[in-house]
């Protein structure tokens, strides 16, 4: 008589049945963790007269088994796991109690088709950036007292380079930047012997909420306060100069300085970097209003505040590039 008998998962015996009892056990790891869907195989020992006889299970999600054991015919069970070494027991049919199956992880290079990518914990994070931050500007109302030349180099100091250092905890974000531009030795005679220096200071802080920090992008809202500073230098070149002319024409150090408010949106995309799963690369572009919070520039010689009804003019949109190196 030739019976076919569905038990558990998927059992299919093909045989004549004299009687029936059941092995059960245990499938875990070495740390005593359960394997699901472990492979378990009963198989004759050798080949009966109706041929080979076999019988398989496999283990629910607490690795728990059990599954058909023929009398009077010789069995060897065998459990197997993807990327676990097999385990085989001989002479199953004098085994009566549960029993608990330890697989070992196989040492065979193999490639994971679907690696599971552990949980990323952003609650806090940082970041360095270098970045080129633009915002226009005019001098033009002080030609009058600067004159032309002075006026030209000044505004030729638009986008600066600055380091950007941020930190953030959960979607609360901070940073802090700073950077200089300068334009040096330029001549302003004909005869090259008046020259001028003419630099841009910037000092900035920003705090945002990160509405999103993924594997892949952070988009940042933030707000920012910027403090720019312009110095001016004019100076003659000739190392030996009369005292009597230098005190009548004597070098010029004029400061101007001015707080700029934004407030804008940072967007950033990342790439991870290979064998350093906690480093990943931005690429980053912000943009937004920039408005000035002092109306009048504020003017210092080296040892002067200096009184003038002239103002700067500053445009309404400041953005900016950056290339950044994230911790998170």
């Amino acid at each position: 008589m030739r019976t076919f008998i569905l038990i558990g998962f998927f059992v299919i015996i093909h045989t004549t049945v004299f009687s029936q009892e059941y092995i059960s056990g245990k499938v875990v790891d070495i740390n005593g963790e359960p394997i699901s869907s472990a492979f378990i195989r009963l198989q004759s020992s050798r080949n009966e007269q109706d041929g080979q006889v076999s019988v398989s299970a496999l283990s629910n999600t607490n690795g728990e088994f059990s599954i058909l054991k023929l009398e009077n015919i010789e069995m060897t069970m065998s459990v197997s796991f993807f990327g676990y070494e097999t385990v085989t027991i001989n002479d199953i049919n004098t085994i009566f109690l549960p029993i608990t199956i330890t697989l070992i992880k196989s040492s065979t290079n193999f490639r994971e088709l679907s690696p599971a990518k552990p949980k990323r914990n952003n609650d806090f994070g940082s970041m360095g950036s270098l970045q080129v931050d633009v915002l226009n500007h005019s001098f033009n109302n002080f030609e009058s007292i600067l004159g032309r030349e002075n006026i030209d180099n000044l505004n030729k100091l638009g986008g600066i380079i600055s380091f950007d250092y941020a930190l953030w905890y959960r979607k609360f974000y901070f940073a802090f930047n700073h950077g200089h531009v300068s334009n040096n030795n330029v001549g302003l005679d004909s005869a090259n012997t008046l020259k001028g220096d003419y630099r841009k200071l910037l000092l900035g802080a920003h705090f945002g909420y990160n509405i999103i920090n993924s594997e892949r992008f952070m988009i940042t809202p933030k707000i920012g306060l910027k403090w720019y500073r312009y110095r001016m230098l004019n100076y003659d070149s000739e190392r030996r100069i009369p005292m009597g002319q230098y005190v009548i024409e004597r070098d010029l150090d004029i400061r101007f300085n001015h707080l700029i408010g934004f407030t804008g949106l940072n967007f950033i995309y990342k790439y991870p970097i290979k064998n350093y799963p906690s480093f990943t690369m931005g690429v980053g572009l912000y943009g937004g209003y920039a408005f000035k919070l002092n109306d009048k520039t504020w003017v210092y010689s080296r040892n002067n505040r200096l009184t003038t009804d002239h103002k700067m003019d500053f445009g309404n949109f400041n953005f900016g590039l950056s290339f950044s190196m994230i911790l998170d």
